[in-house]
C-alpha cells in the first residue's frame, strides 16, 4: 500500500485524516470545528487520550 505524508495547515484537516497523539500514537480525526477562540481549531480524535486538541488556523500538522 503507498502512503502518502504530508504537512497540512490545521484549517484543511478533516474527518478520517490520521495524525499522531501525544503519545505517539497514529490516531484518526474524529471531528475538525472552528475553536471558542478566534482563529482556532478544535479537533476530536478518535481512540486517543486527550481526545482533543486546540491549534491555531496557521498550524501545520503532519497528516498520514
Amino acid at each position: 500500500m503507498n502512503k502518502h505524508k504530508k504537512w497540512v495547515r490545521a484549517d484543511k484537516l478533516q474527518s478520517g485524516d490520521r495524525v499522531q497523539d501525544a503519545k505517539g500514537n497514529i490516531v484518526t480525526i474524529k471531528d475538525v470545528s472552528q475553536g471558542i477562540f478566534p482563529g482556532s481549531i478544535l479537533i476530536t480524535l478518535q481512540d486517543a487520550d486527550p481526545d482533543f486538541v486546540y491549534l491555531e488556523s496557521n498550524t501545520e500538522v503532519f497528516v498520514e
